[in-house]
């Protein structure tokens, strides 16, 4: 875990990331451990949950533009974390997940079903910025893409 010396200031941040909310569900530590150092070189801000039930509730209380999660979670899966956190909202947070051992059909499907981007391994902090400023162009709740292996 880095130390507060050490993360950006506000007005090193890049602009596109400002007030950007971007929220991170897994319960798998060495994805966590992945995510953070990449996160935290692009200095990019992010919440890290362990499951759905967790962001069901932050993304009910506020507004969550990007969610980051695993296939399958504690308390479910992908879809549950989907339909828990769009059901009734009008301006619906993007969902990527990021995939242990989904087939390649199993992703088609889910960007099919509403899942904005199917990220594969290794993650590389490219693929996470081009994910992230994308999400940012394309407001609308349709679309999606997958990074190629």
């Amino acid at each position: 875990m880095e130390s507060v010396s050490s993360l950006k200031p506000c007005n090193e941040i890049p602009l596109g990331y400002r007030g950007m909310w971007v929220v991170v569900v897994t319960a798998d530590p060495t994805t966590r451990s992945e995510l953070q150092q990449i996160f935290s070189r692009l200095g990019i801000d992010a919440s890290w949950l362990s499951s759905v039930k967790e962001c069901k509730a932050i993304s009910r209380r506020d507004m969550v533009d990007m969610v980051f999660s695993d296939e399958r979670l504690p308390d479910g899966d992908y879809w549950d974390l989907y339909t828990a956190i769009t059901r009734g909202l009008i301006t619906k947070p993007k969902i990527v997940l990021i995939p242990g051992s989904m087939t390649r059909a199993e992703c088609e499907q889910a960007k099919h079903c509403g899942i904005f981007a199917v990220l594969e391994r290794p993650y590389r902090p490219a693929m996470i910025e081009s994910t992230v400023m994308l999400s940012r162009r394309k407001r609308s709740a349709v679309g999606s893409f997958s990074w190629p292996a």
